[in-house]
């Protein structure tokens, strides 16, 4: 992973920090923030200053090509941090020049054929555009419609068209209810659809913010069509390039528009057009999982991450309700999200001893948006291995060379392996009845994607203990809560590879007994 020729290992020594970077952005410390941002930022400038500091020893011009390189990477990587802050800090103007300059940088890296921190530069760069674009809300373009339509001013809503007069309202005024007239503001231009930008709406909504992205220097205004109203002056555009429209211009309670359109520029000058609307959801929420395992008697916890999806902060309420027998806990119930920042909060999930196993649902939510979280409630495991001491078989080895009995002998090095079928399967007979609480398989690169854990008394009538519809191979930790089971079977569904089964080992734990000597409660 070095960065350059030189011996060092600058994207490996890079990596930690920029980890820590991106992770102090999920959170409300802006101190903790500024110090990561601060370390991120003088890891770039060393990188960019590396010709400099070399020049004049023998080595550098065996190296220019990979240290020039290496130099514009840390030019980027700057240009990133700096963008990112600017987004933190509410610069609309300052983000939106780094966004340009990055483009550029980054256009320069691709032309050079030399390669340095390969897998670590370019993504951060990536990662820290994907960020502007979404603080920017360059995705609410894509779902607008950006053409030369028909008027929106027909007699479909008895509106007039765009040139037919004089907009309506001027800047300031409480989307129409201000009693504005046609001679309030400004003529829209020459009249034609090809001033600056057009966006039709698919139907009308309620604007509540407009950004406009243009070249520095540019000058014109943007106005909004009113269904029945006209066109309605909001703004002049910003020379600095970010014009950012709210309450002030669009008035608090927002407007009913059909259309926005920016008059006075070229097209070209106008880079992006990016209305904001009420009925977006303030705040999108991810939770890390929707299911979660959990021992009777243990927490777990998983992250709820909140995405603000407005130009303007937002506060509310994150909460978690669960049922009578289930405790929940949230570590930030009231967050305050700055335009674009996403914050995650750990949801803690008890299931507290005495509960009985089964399944139970947590709602979170914030505001308008809710997820589900499938609580799986599941007895606390312990002992051997069982499976140690039991008799492997399946539906068929690939060859003598990976036999059933390998996945359970108790030696990493061995592991069973099927012929190309997605319904093989392994099973172990256990030396006696237990009630069974825990499988771990430790998958080959060669795993399914889809199968399931079924159980059996007899080995004739079988019981599905569980199913995975996502399995990513490596190790997997199965719960359930399964009694008089004498033989497990692991059924494949569907194979995620060209290439059959193959295990290297299989344990199984028993369900522990509780302090008392009782099995723990069960359903």
């Amino acid at each position: 992973e070095a960065s350059s020729v030189l011996g060092g290992e600058e994207s490996a020594y890079l990596r930690p920090l920029m980890e820590a970077f991106w992770q102090a952005r999920t959170t409300t410390d802006r101190a903790a923030l500024d110090r990561a941002a601060g370390r991120l930022r003088a890891a770039f400038s060393v990188m960019r200053e590396t010709p400099e500091r070399l020049a004049g020893r023998p080595i550098a011009t065996e190296v220019r090509p990979w240290t020039e390189q290496l130099a514009r990477y840390g030019e980027a990587g700057e240009t990133a941090v700096a963008l990112l802050e600017a987004q933190s800090k509410g610069d609309a103007t300052a983000a939106w020049t780094a966004y340009r300059a990055l483009d550029r940088l980054r256009a320069g890296l691709a032309a050079s054929e030399v390669k340095v921190g390969t897998g670590v530069l370019d993504p951060f760069l990536t990662r820290a555009r994907t960020a502007y674009e979404k603080w920017a809300g360059l995705g609410n373009e894509s779902s607008t419609g950006d053409e030369a339509p028909k008027d929106p001013g027909t007699a479909e809503d008895g509106g007039t068209g765009p040139g037919d007069g004089p907009t309506a309202g001027t800047g300031g005024g409480t989307g129409g209810a201000d009693g504005g007239t046609a001679q309030d503001g400004p003529a829209p231009g020459d009249g034609t659809w090809q001033d600056g930008r057009l966006v039709l709406l698919p139907r009308p909504r309620v604007l509540t913010d407009v950004s406009v992205l243009t070249d520095p220097g540019t000058t014109g205004y943007v106005e909004a069509y009113l269904p029945g109203g006209g066109w309605r002056y909001l703004g002049a555009l910003d020379t600095g390039g970010a014009t950012e429209l709210g309450p002030a211009e669009i008035g608090t309670a927002g407007v009913r528009v059909s259309a926005l359109r920016v008059v006075g520029p070229e097209r070209s000058q106008v880079r992006h057009l990016v209305p904001w609307f009420a009925d977006t959801p303030a705040v999108a929420l991810e939770l890390g999982r929707s299911t979660a395992d959990v021992e009777i008697g243990g927490t777990e916890r998983i992250t709820a991450r909140l995405t603000s999806q407005r130009p303007t902060g937002v506060s509310g309420e994150l909460t978690a309700r669960a049922p009578k027998d289930i405790r929940v806990k949230v570590s930030q119930p009231s967050p305050t999200l700055s335009r674009g920042a996403v914050v995650d909060s750990t949801v803690e999930v008890t299931v507290p001893p005495g509960t009985p196993s089964g399944t139970y649902e947590v709602t979170v939510a914030f505001g308008s948006q809710t997820r589900t979280l499938t609580v799986r409630a599941f007895p606390r495991t312990a002992g051997p291995d069982l499976a140690r001491t039991g008799t492997a078989s399946s539906s068929a080895d690939e060859t003598p060379d990976f036999p059933a009995a390998a996945a359970n002998d108790g030696d990493p090095a061995t592991r069973w392996s099927s012929p190309v079928d997605d319904g093989a399967w392994w099973q172990v007979q256990l030396a006696e009845p237990v009630r069974l609480g825990r499988l771990v398989l430790t998958w080959q690169d060669a795993h399914p994607s889809a199968y399931r854990v079924q159980v059996s008394a007899d080995g004739r009538v079988w019981r599905t203990a569980t199913t995975v519809d996502d399995s990513r191979g490596g190790q997997e930790s199965l719960r359930f809560d399964e009694r008089d089971v004498r033989y497990v079977r692991v059924q494949g569904m569907r194979r995620a590879t060209a290439y059959g089964y193959s295990l290297w080992s299989v344990e199984a734990y028993a369900v522990a007994e509780a302090a008392d000597g009782q099995e723990s409660a069960a359903p």
